[in-house]
């Protein structure tokens, strides 16, 4: 929020003729609101700064992850760490938002818009009671691990709704209960396993992006075999690179029934196939970087 004030105020201080109403400058909050004030060009622009600072006012705006991971070079297998920091984006959509002062100065439009906490605990509280229902099914460790992988998005989301909760509420609510018993028994199935990713030739570029998305210190395996398959057209003066990449999970004991599949498609266009397949393998590295709940599942 500091930063939207700092700017408008260094616009005041350039224009010191004129001034805007007090609450332009400090924002001055209603307790029952989350309030965030904007100055721009137009009325639209204004309202879209707004609204910006109130959304920095929900988010917990830096996550740093880490990861560990075991990579394999011939016979050797090292021990890898990294670590990540991203900005989150809002895990819900904001309703409820009201126009509370609004006022023009030489052509620059300044709004102040607020949502009622009431309501956006109404709102986060409906999508919390599903917590509820998350937990890890009482079944084979390779079912548990395929429930696990499909329901980590969700497991995240509802970690940050929980903050926001927390913080509108201003107390610990049940709902933080709840996701530490969830995030436990993910945990738990978790530490049990150990991802083996089987590639070829062609396939073995995108290895360690895959393993650093897997369990690697447990007992049980399970095998992953990723595969890929090209075709290629020549149109309008462009050569064309179609991947479809499949990614199948399996038990070690039986490594051709597949326990999970996932399933995705790139293409991408260049002046020769070598750089149009180039492209696509840079698509393929960005979507395997991605948490495997976001991947396409094919069942």
């Amino acid at each position: 929020m500091s930063k939207y004030l700092f700017g408008i105020a260094l616009f005041l201080c350039s224009h010191s003729s004129w001034a805007w109403p007090e609450w332009v400058t400090t924002n001055s909050a209603k307790p029952e609101y989350i309030t965030g004030v904007g100055v721009g060009a137009s009325r639209a622009e204004a309202e879209n700064a707004a609204l910006a600072e109130i959304t920095a006012q929900l988010l917990v705006q830096v996550n740093t992850n880490t990861s560990q991971w075991l990579e394999k070079n011939n016979q050797q297998t090292t021990n890898q760490f990294t670590q990540r920091t991203q900005t989150k984006t809002l895990p819900f959509k904001l309703v409820g938002i009201e126009s509370l002062n609004s006022s023009t100065k030489r052509n620059q439009f300044a709004v102040q818009i607020g949502i009622k906490k009431r309501r956006l605990i109404q709102v986060i509280d409906s999508e919390l009671v599903n917590l509820k229902h998350l937990s890890v099914p009482e079944s084979h460790i390779e079912q548990q691990f395929v429930w696990v992988v499909e329901n980590q998005g969700k497991l995240a989301r509802h970690a940050d709704l929980v903050d926001i909760y927390q913080m509108l509420s201003g107390s610990q609510s049940t709902y933080r209960i709840l996701l530490a018993k969830v995030t436990q028994q993910f945990n738990r199935v978790w530490r049990n396993l150990s991802c083996r990713v089987v590639t070829d030739s062609e396939t073995a570029q995108f290895q360690t992006h895959i393993e650093r998305q897997l369990p690697c210190g447990g007992n049980h395996e399970i095998w992953i075999r990723p595969n890929i398959q090209w075709k290629h057209a020549t149109a309008h003066g462009y050569k064309h690179a179609k991947a479809s990449f499949i990614i199948q999970f399996m038990q070690a004991s039986d490594p051709f029934l597949p326990i999970k599949t996932y399933q995705f498609e790139v293409m991408a266009k260049a002046k020769s196939i070598q750089k149009a397949k180039g492209i696509a393998i840079k698509q393929l590295s960005s979507q395997l970087q991605q948490p495997i709940s976001l991947w396409e599942s094919a069942q």
